[in-house]
């Protein structure tokens, strides 16, 4: 490999990744003694990580300054004691002793010591990585089994007598009382294969982040995941949910993750749903770091049924998915009495302070924050089922009224500042027109509600772009 100053290395030195770093800054770094032979490089053109001393023109200079030892050519030779995957064991040899070895032997020995310090070389790739992510998993897995341990009396009390006595089949075919399968070394070793693979690779094509095709305790995965090293962040923000296409969740939900990345990778989970298996299907992962989009990708949970039995499947949640739009229905109600009794308290403000102008501003105030920390608790997790719902509808014209009602308040605030002309001025209409506009649209929302009451809903959907907005704001 010959020199070129425009291109870009990866360093990996004392469990430490660097870069990416111009040719220039790399040689600057081995000529001052920053990097030893322990250092491994990484360029474009390369298969793998590759020992610093093994890039001829990098040792050239690590020999001008010292940094590579070289032996005396009066030092006694060395003679190979033990070789191993992991260690390279010589010790010293007498001239006498050397000079004794038949020349065909002696040769054989270089060879063979030449062979051994080379793969002592490959056995150096930075492993640390790969054990930190096993043990994090691991670790994780012992804290899923403790919890579950703690769950099970818990569930066996709230059952019925029956299912505390006999385990029962799930509507997904798999036994209430299953348990949670733990990764065999190997699945670790799959983990480790190909999202390494991702961290090493300059691909700028897909997403820049991957999912193990391993799931962890596949009844209430745990999902293991790696950044591209193109990307530089330490956290990444998700949202998994079903595709319903292909699902049987008789209640479809999301899942939020704000996860810490260590050395590029993640870990979430595990996926339940209030303690139980999610049942077979498609699930999709959206997610964003720092206000960036990053893309989707996909994992499948067991085996979604095909044919008939999909059929006598989807009949079985009919019942379960109206039940489920109804119960959404009355928290939706509940939201709107919510609203109305927002919307009534800021109206009894504005005409007992807003609109009387500087005397009552300070009243105005102090009524005011009351009143944003009231709408914040009622409606700061509207948004984050509000992309998968049986009612979008009433769910987006909700959200809008809420979002309107906020506006009107920032404007009757700006009144009780500058009095009524300074308002009109600005808002290009009187404050009664604005309060009219806002309750015509309240009393439409309330028949849209009234309408939904006598209707059953047994199919919810998702709105991607809605969710996607939502994720980009969680930073």
């Amino acid at each position: 490999m010959t020199p070129d100053p425009s291109r870009e290395w990866y360093v990996y030195f004392k469990e430490q990744e660097m870069g990416p770093l111009t040719e220039t800054v790399l040689q600057n770094k081995v000529a001052d003694g920053e990097l030893d032979n322990t250092a491994f490089v990484f360029t474009e053109g390369m298969s793998d990580w590759t020992a610093l001393d093994e890039v001829e023109f990098l040792t050239q200079i690590s020999q001008s300054q010292g940094v590579v030892e070289t032996r005396s050519p009066d030092a006694e030779p060395l003679r190979v004691v033990e070789t191993s995957r992991d260690s390279l064991k010589v010790e010293k040899v007498g001239k006498e002793t050397l000079s004794s070895i038949p020349a065909d032997t002696l040769s054989s020995l270089e060879q063979k010591l030449d062979s051994d310090v080379q793969k002592n070389k490959a056995s150096r790739k930075p492993m640390m990585l790969r054990w930190m992510l096993i043990g994090f998993v691991m670790l994780l897995l012992v804290g899923l089994l403790l919890d579950y341990s703690k769950m099970i009396p818990q569930l066996k009390n709230e059952g019925s007598p029956e299912s505390t006595t006999a385990p029962t089949d799930s509507p997904n075919g798999d036994a209430a009382g299953s348990t949670t399968n733990i990764a065999k070394p190997s699945d670790l070793d799959v983990i480790w294969a190909e999202l390494s693979s991702l961290r090493l690779s300059q691909d700028r094509q897909g997403p820049p982040f991957r999912l193990s095709s391993v799931l962890l305790s596949p009844d209430r995965p745990i999902i293991t995941g790696a950044v591209s090293s193109l990307i530089k962040t330490d956290r990444i923000q998700l949202v998994v949910y079903p595709d319903l296409a292909r699902s049987l969740m008789e209640r479809p939900r999301l899942w939020w993750f704000d996860a810490s990345l260590v050395d590029g990778y993640f870990v979430i989970g595990p996926l339940n749903i209030e303690g139980a298996p999610l049942p077979p299907g498609s699930y999709k992962v959206m997610a964003q770091s720092m206000g960036k989009y990053m893309g989707t990708v996909s994992f499948e949970v067991g085996n979604f049924p095909t044919g008939p039995d999909l059929d006598v499947q989807m009949k079985g949640l009919q019942n379960q998915r109206a039940m489920a739009s109804a119960e959404e229905l009355k928290v939706l109600e509940g939201l709107f009495r919510d609203f109305d009794a927002l919307y009534e308290s800021l109206r009894r403000d504005v005409v007992r302070f807003a609109i009387r102008g500087g005397a009552r501003r300070a009243a105005w105030t102090k009524a005011m924050q009351a009143w944003t920390v009231a709408f914040s608790r009622t409606f700061g997790q509207l948004s984050d089922q509000s992309a998968l719902t049986f009612y979008p509808e009433l769910r987006t014209r909700l959200d809008s009224l809420a979002k309107e009602l906020v506006k009107v308040q920032g404007l009757m605030d700006f009144y009780s500042q500058n009095g009524r002309a300074g308002f009109e001025k600005r808002a290009g209409r009187r404050y009664t027109e604005i309060w009219n506009s806002l309750q015509k649209d309240r009393d439409f929302l309330k028949s849209e509600f009234l309408a939904q009451a006598s209707q059953t809903q047994t199919e919810a959907t998702l709105d991607e772009d809605r969710l996607k907005t939502r994720l980009l704001e969680k930073r």
